[in-house]
Order: structure tokens, then sequence, then C-alpha cells
């Protein structure tokens, strides 16, 4: 080969090369990613913080394309480097299955709930820059996209109390395993609940248990035997009620211990999940939402200001329950379907481990939590 011919090819090859690693680049418009919700929150924990948010990943190419791995990398406050941490798809069981979804079509939106959800309690999360990384089915083309979260530390403005007096467990929390912390609002059923935001993000289900950690005495299939069944409600800040839904019968237990559910539960509006509920103006952009309460219970109406500790209703089994509990959230409007939810602090309550109790002055409650208040002895 002359040299004249060498040049020429190696300038082709070079040429070559370049195209294959453009085709290999990130294109800004091909994955356009969002957060749900926009304003990211830190909760504080006992010893960690956790990070409740969820990422759309909105395909804009006409290629399947799957997620090979998501990284994230924490800055402190004076832009320090603090951590790393990748899920991908290395080794016999990758990492980035723990994903349930991760494909997704041409001009289609994936929900992610962030797989990176927990740190250590004295880390800051100043900056979160997460980097998505993606390729087609052929695997001749990748994309990486990237996006910074400045989350921010949310302190609740009232001083909130918990709004039950017995001995509380929280069945179902907002951990990252929870439903209330799983709702995909790409899901076309979610859509069809009305649901544009996730306002039970930071819910808690709180029933009553004995203190063997039974919930009810007798047969189950009873709904008087629930030691939450009938308890009263109490208002955990004071406010304005702004909404108030009555008139739901209870579902009842089947004979096989399934439920059948009152035919007022439907997707169709919110009181058919939801049941007989409460919504409370707490007055400063925080607004409690209790859910699933007994018909005709209610000592407040519409309209009406409430003290903290006030009694509000009792413990139903309306709506979409399948055992007796009441369902707490605190939101930043009144209606659930547009709302998002707000982490919950309570002041002054007992957390109880086996046979101890420690009192805590303020501070978050998630599933498997067993309090009461402290001004109960037992």
């Amino acid at each position: 080969m002359s040299k004249m011919g060498r040049k020429a090819f190696f300038s082709c090859l070079v040429m070559a090369i370049f195209a294959v690693s453009a085709n290999a680049q990130a294109q800004p418009d091909a994955i356009k990613i969002t957060t749900k919700p926009e304003t990211i929150y830190v909760e504080s924990g006992t010893s960690q913080k956790f990070v409740n948010c969820d990422f759309q990943l909105a395909n804009q190419t006409s290629d399947k394309l799957k997620i090979e791995s998501v990284q994230i990398s924490v800055f402190d406050s004076k832009g320090s480097f603090v951590l790393r941490k990748v899920i991908d798809s290395h080794g016999v069981s990758p990492s980035i299955n723990t994903v349930p979804k991760i494909e997704v079509g041409p001009n289609e939106t994936l929900n992610l709930f962030n797989p990176f959800y927990s740190f250590e309690g004295g880390m800051e999360l100043s900056r979160l820059d997460f980097d998505f990384g993606l390729s087609n089915e052929k695997g001749d083309r990748s994309y990486h996209q990237k996006i910074t979260l400045k989350p921010i530390e949310y302190h609740t403005k009232t001083a909130f109390i918990l709004p039950i007096k017995g001995r509380i467990v929280v069945e179902y929390g907002h951990d990252f395993y929870s439903p209330h912390r799983r709702i995909d609002l790409t899901n076309e059923i979610v859509r069809q609940v009305g649901l544009v935001a996730n306002s039970a993000r930071y819910a808690n289900d709180l029933s009553i248990i004995d203190k063997d950690g039974n919930l009810y005495k007798g047969g189950r299939n009873q709904l008087e035997s629930w030691f939450a069944y009938g308890a009263p409600l109490f208002a955990p800040g004071s406010g304005t009620v702004v909404t108030l839904v009555d008139g739901i019968p209870d579902n009842h237990f089947e004979k096989d211990g399934g439920v059948a559910y009152a035919k007022e539960v439907t997707r169709e509006k919110a009181s058919g999940l939801l049941g007989n509920y409460i919504v409370i103006d707490h007055g400063n952009g925080e607004f409690s939402l209790f859910a699933h309460l007994k018909k005709g219970s209610f000592k407040v109406k519409q309209g009406s200001h409430v003290k903290q500790g006030q009694s509000l209703a009792a413990i139903g089994f309306s709506g979409d329950a399948d055992f007796v509990h009441t369902h707490y959230q605190l939101q930043n409007n009144a209606d659930p379907a547009t709302a998002e939810g707000l982490p919950i602090y309570f002041h002054n309550f007992w957390k109880i481990v086996g046979g101890k109790r420690s009192g805590v002055l303020m501070g978050a409650i998630d599933t498997g939590d067993v309090v009461m208040p402290a001004d109960r002895k037992k």
C-alpha cells in the first residue's frame, strides 16, 4: 500500500471510529427525565435520612431502550464529594434487576422508584447527581442522561400529636416497599382514579394492638373484635375542617376471611377509595387527611374549627380497606388527587420495642413501629 493509500485508509478508519463513537454518545433530546414530586424532601428517621421520590424517564427515540445502570453521586453544601453508589448490569445476578421494569418502548414514559432512598443520618445531602445509562436492543446505541436533585430537609410547621390514644401499630407506613410509597403515576389504573400526584407518599396506616401484638380478640371476621374498630380519632393539630365525607357503609368480612366491599367502593371518586374521610387545614400549607372512618361517627362538621386533641370521629372499615385501621397522611393542599405528600413528625410519644419503651420528643414513624402517646402509662 502506498504512503498516500495508507493515509487515506487511516483517515477513513478514524472517521468510521468517530461515527461509531458518535452513536454511543448521549443525545440531550433522546431521554427526558423528570421527578415526582418536583420539590423533593429529606425525611429524617432515628438513624437514617430518606429521599422519597420517583423518576419518570420519557423515551423520545424510535428505539426500545433498556436501563443498563443508575448511578448516584452525593455532594455536601460545600460541593465536596461524599458518596457514590451504582446499580448496573454487571455480575451473575445484576443489581439493575432489582428495578422491576427496565425497558421502555419508543415514545413511552417509564416510572422508576428512586433505588437510592436511604442514607446515614449525619450525611449532608445538598446535591444528588443521578446518571442513567440506557441502550437500544441491538446494543449499538447507548445513552447517558443526568439529572441533579437538591432535596430540602422538611420540618413540619404544626406540632402534631398522635391521633389515637391506644397502643398503635403502623401496619403499613411509607418505606420503600410500602404501597403508599409505590404509586406509579404512569399506571393506567392510577390515571383512571384521577391521581396526578402522590398525596400518600408519607402516609401511615394506623391500627390498635394489645401488648402481645394482636389486632383483634377472638374471630377476625367480627368487626367488633378489632381493637381499632369504633376507637375515637383525635385531631393531631388545630385547624379547620375543609372536607368531610360521610354516609359510606363499612365493608364486612366473609366466612373465608375475605372482604366484601360496599358497593360505594369505586375508582370513580376519592370517597370510593377513602371511604368516609376528613381533611383538616392547619392554616400553614399542611393538611391532615384521615380515611376509612365509621359511618355516622363524626363529632365535627365541615367548616368547623377544631383544636388539637379534639375528638373527630371513630375508626371504621369503609372504602378500600382490607383490615380495620385509619389511613393518615399529611399533604400540601386539600385535594388528595392533586396534593403532594409531606413528611410527618409527631411530638411527645413513646416508641415501644419489645418490653422496652423510649420517649421521643419529635420524630417520624414508619412501617412496623409500635408507638403510644406519652400521656399513656400502659
